[in-house]
């Protein structure tokens, strides 16, 4: 399966999606998205919204703040072998 990995711009943080599960990379290693940065950010969720809202889902603002990047600029900017 493909790995695709992720900056996310308004938490500074990197990130990748593998096998079905989002991951963060922090101090050092590759630690489970629990709190859904990435698949938040993708969906463009919007925390702030009523859950009956149309703009829920969506907002382009939220889509924004992450951006797909390669394997080779992950690792040069991770320092990664």
């Amino acid at each position: 399966m493909e790995t695709r990995y992720f900056y996310i711009k308004d938490e500074n943080k990197y990130g990748k999606r593998e096998n079905g599960a989002d991951y963060i990379f922090c101090d050092g290693k590759w630690i489970l998205d629990h709190e859904h940065l990435i698949s938040d950010r993708l969906i463009g969720y919007d925390p702030y919204e009523d859950d009956d809202s149309p703009y829920k889902i969506g907002n382009t603002s939220n889509m924004d703040q992450i951006i797909e990047i390669s394997e080779k600029e992950i690792r040069k900017i991770l320092k990664l072998n």
